[in-house]
């Protein structure tokens, strides 16, 4: 009798296991999936500081090789991935000292953006004005338009002329939380809709020039050089961007 009870006894734990198990998978799983644009106060506060922490990298990187001698022209995004990245700068020194992401140059480790920062590509799939490649080129990427041209950061008005282009850094698809915070953290007051940033694919990645055609202006917060911007097209979300070079 004893016997059957302990046996008895050994199949209700492990019941028990695999049912705490099972609950405990079903959590993680669940928040897993909610992950993308659902992040608590807290979590937007530590995206958001990361997101201006490595776009800050970047600018810095940007002035220390311009500082050695490196032209606007010359600076380069390309990264070390197998294949192409699409920021390939015919005008960049083939010892990568114009390279942002080269131990050579700017130093900076590529980082691509974390899955919780961005909203779930099926919500984000929705074309948007500023994205006339698809959805593919730039969903979760930090991206480096060639095309870009930001009311009163232009040395001439916005428009065909190349002059009128900055070059910046950006990151389309955030949450509502994180812009507020990168706002924050950055102290601009307000989130404003932008007019169609540009996005980089389909060949309008920054490779040393800028386009002629295609502009696409926006307005940045309160003449800031950074900060996040709302588009308000179905899908668009929320836009980070980061000027690195004014002309």
């Amino acid at each position: 009798m004893l016997r059957r009870n302990q046996s008895g006894n050994a199949v209700v734990f492990i019941l028990l296991a695999v049912s705490l198990f099972g609950a405990l998978a079903y959590t993680f799983m669940n928040g897993a999936k909610s992950g993308q644009g659902n992040l608590t106060s807290n979590q937007a506060k530590l995206a958001a500081q990361d997101i201006v922490n490595y776009a800050q990298s970047v600018e810095k990187a940007v002035n220390k090789i311009r500082a050695r001698g490196c032209s606007q022209d010359q600076i380069s995004f390309d990264y070390d991935i197998a294949g192409t990245t699409g920021f390939e700068n015919p005008y960049s020194p083939a010892d990568e000292r114009c390279h942002v992401f080269s131990t050579n140059g700017g130093n900076v480790a590529w980082a691509p953006p974390s899955d919780s920062w961005v909203l779930p590509q099926a919500s984000a799939a929705i074309p948007w004005t500023g994205v006339p490649f698809g959805i593919s080129g730039v969903y979760k990427q930090w991206l480096f338009p060639n095309s870009v041209c930001f009311t009163g950061f232009s040395p001439v008005p916005c428009g065909a002329n190349p002059r009128s282009k900055v070059l910046v850094m950006s990151l389309y698809f955030l949450p509502m939380n994180i812009c507020e915070e990168i706002n924050r953290i950055l102290n601009v007051p307000s989130i404003v809709t932008a007019t169609g940033l540009v996005g980089g694919d389909g060949g309008s990645d920054y490779q040393g020039d800028f386009m002629s055609t295609g502009v696409y202006a926006s307005a940045p917060s309160s003449g800031a050089y950074a900060g996040c911007m709302n588009d308000p097209t179905p899908g668009g979300g929320y836009s980070f961007y980061q000027i690195l070079i004014q002309q």
